[in-house]
């Protein structure tokens, strides 16, 4: 089941995407704070350097997912199979490309706001909401084949479990059968030649 590992990677690349957001908006507030408070300083710093590792992080668990979906399809024949795992190698795809525009369009942001142009860095903050949409919605299309591909495989499981004890049963009434009929055979191949030695001696 390589789907269960990709399916809890998809669930991590879709938190810390959204903490990395969460760390960009706090970045955001310690910067406008930082122009009358001095200690806000240090909480806009440590804001930026949450959100790079959680890049990092992020990175490192897209690249497990696509190692994953590259072995899978190489063990696989089936063109179903392949066809769903080309389906989801494009969504990362897309989630890979959003979320590069995302990180570099922070990074300038950060460079705006070290600078003091909020006009840019601000602008730049409302081109990165529609970046996070669209990234989002990828990500949500990525839970939603994984799951349907998920049920998919529990279903077949299930119908194979069932077909199975379907077959250990009739093969079991079959034993049961032969059973019956050797064990006949074998009693009437014994209690024949008993009877006819039986009524020999009688004579």
């Amino acid at each position: 089941h390589k789907n269960v590992p990709i399916a809890n990677l998809a669930s991590n690349i879709k938190l810390h995407n959204l903490e990395q957001e969460l760390r960009f908006e706090q970045a955001l507030k310690y910067s406008v704070q930082m122009q009358s408070e001095a200690n806000a300083r240090e909480g806009y710093d440590k804001a930026v350097k949450a959100f790079n590792a959680l890049s990092e992080k992020t990175g490192e668990e897209i690249n497990q997912a696509e190692e994953i979906l590259s072995g899978f399809k190489s063990d696989v024949t089936d063109s179903n199979t392949i066809a769903k795992i080309n389906q989801i190698e494009e969504i990362f795809k897309k989630i890979r490309t959003a979320r590069k525009e995302f990180e570099e369009k922070a990074h300038s942001t950060f460079a705006f706001l070290n600078q003091s142009q909020m006009d840019a860095a601000k602008k730049n903050s409302e081109e990165i909401k529609a970046i996070e949409d669209t990234l989002e919605k990828e990500l949500e299309s990525l839970t939603a084949s994984l799951t349907e591909d998920l049920s998919y495989k529990l279903a077949a499981a299930e119908a194979l479990e069932e077909k199975s004890i379907t077959i250990l049963l009739s093969v079991s009434l079959i034993g049961i059968v032969l059973s019956f009929f050797l064990s006949t055979m074998i009693i009437r191949s014994i209690v024949g030649p008993l009877d006819r030695v039986r009524l020999a001696i009688l004579d």
